[in-house]
């Protein structure tokens, strides 16, 4: 009887043991799980947090863009004393391109159709100013390219630039929201 308790307690040990360690591996397994689950929330909330970081900055570079390239910003900044027209007009131009290029990669983070109104208005702008400086003389100064310019925009694409604007600034409050 000696050999069979040893054998009942021998085999009741092993039992518990066992039982102990399968509930310490399912224990750890759902731990580990878990752990794992969050991680990975906190993983897309942080790229979430990032993309819309991202998004915000572009809103930003993008209003700013349209606010430099809009005709009173534009000219104003850009007028020099004994300059002739036509390099005002290529001064004029070679900013909004630069601008333009240096906000190109924005459009990853806006809308499309918003993007395209924007590229429309660069456009529009561009032609504006070279429409101006055709139906100019050739003995025009920088300040009628200037008048002009700010004319014929009040009455056209400076009249476009402020809904885009308002288009953008609702697009980024919806981001906000």
């Amino acid at each position: 009887m000696d050999i069979l308790n040893i054998v009942v307690l021998s085999l009741a040990m092993v039992l518990s043991n066992a039982l102990v360690l399968f509930g310490n591996y399912f224990y750890q397994r759902r731990f580990f799980k878990e752990f794992e689950a969050q991680r990975i929330h906190d993983k897309k909330r942080g790229e979430g947090v990032q993309a819309i970081e991202n998004k915000m900055k572009a809103y930003e570079r993008l209003i700013l863009f349209l606010e430099r390239i809009s005709p009173d910003h534009l000219v104003l900044r850009h007028i020099v004393q004994k300059e002739s027209a036509t390099e005002l007009k290529h001064r004029l131009v070679k900013t909004i391109q630069d601008e333009y290029y240096h906000n190109i990669t924005q459009q990853l983070y806006i809308r499309d159709d918003r993007w395209m109104e924007l590229v429309n208005l660069k456009e529009e702008m561009i032609q504006l100013i070279e429409r101006v400086y055709g139906s100019l003389n050739e003995d025009a100064k920088n300040t009628d390219l200037a008048k002009k310019i700010l004319h014929e925009a009040s009455q056209s694409t400076g009249q476009k630039l402020k809904p885009i604007l308002r288009r953008l600034k609702a697009d980024f409050g919806v981001l906000l929201d």
